[in-house]
């Protein structure tokens, strides 16, 4: 019994800490989401990174949201599927619409400088 709640605990302690150093990173694409729910798209275009506004300029990012009717009027995302190393965290998993409409999502965030920046994104 003592080694099935070590080995539990040691297991919930890799998870809490992987999980755990994807948390910062996580926070700046949620909150890139929640700028496009509100519409506010110079707010979402900032947290892109120098590298991607170099590559998309902010009316083309717009269009590139507004294309997608999900992302645009999103409601929640789950991103299960995630993977750090070396500063760039990888985020895979779905976008929710209000109505319940999913739409498959990637995004690749960096480290510029002190903070998280989003690197890449597919929807």
């Amino acid at each position: 019994m003592n080694k099935l709640i070590l080995t539990s605990i040691i297991i919930g302690s890799l998870i809490w800490w992987f999980w755990g150093r994807t948390l910062e990173p996580a926070r700046v694409v949620q909150a890139q989401l929640e700028a496009i729910s509100h519409h506010d798209y110079q707010k979402a275009y900032d947290y892109l990174s120098s590298n991607a506004k170099e590559k998309v300029s902010l009316k083309q990012f717009q269009e590139v949201v507004q294309k997608n009717k999900v992302v645009a009027g999103n409601y929640t995302s789950e991103f299960f599927d995630r993977k750090i190393e070396d500063n760039v965290a990888t985020f895979k998993g779905t976008v929710r619409a209000l109505g319940a409409e999913t739409t498959p999502a990637t995004f690749v965030v960096v480290k510029e400088g002190d903070h998280w920046v989003i690197e890449e994104f597919r929807f």
